[in-house]
């Protein structure tokens, strides 16, 4: 991290971020094994848990940036095709639900407050009889 504030030539990361790619990777396996091993043993018994989760993640962000270090030129137009997917697939969301979901039982405008499993307060039938 430090680096990154350090002020180098350009030609200085020609040699730099493959050094430090290799310390990365060193990183990556050694801290990592612990995770990587419980990861396999999960797969083989065929369930996940949190090591899974730890080592694919770990895994993903580490080829990602091991592939833009190396290749950058192609990492630029792997991102600039992510983008162009991204605009043109942005144009085809689901539109949302209406402004009251209906639910079996429920009349029309009738909402119930899911996080308290219970109406609010103003549609509880108490409440509208001492009104």
């Amino acid at each position: 991290m430090v680096l990154m504030y350090i002020p180098l030539p350009v030609d200085t990361m020609n040699w730099l971020m493959p050094a430090l790619l290799v310390v990365a990777t060193v990183v990556q396996f050694w801290a990592g094994r612990p995770f990587y091993r419980a990861a396999l043993a999960a797969a083989r018994r065929g369930a996940t848990n949190m090591n899974t989760l730890i080592a694919l993640g770990t895994a993903v962000a580490y080829g990602y940036s091991a592939f833009v270090t190396l290749w950058p030129a192609a990492a630029e137009r792997w991102a600039a095709a992510a983008r162009l997917l991204r605009d043109v697939a942005g144009h085809r969301r689901p539109r949302p639900a209406g402004p009251v979901a209906r639910g079996p039982g429920q009349a029309a405008g009738h909402r119930r407050d899911h996080r308290a499993g219970r109406a609010p307060a103003g549609d509880h039938p108490r409440a509208a009889r001492q009104r």
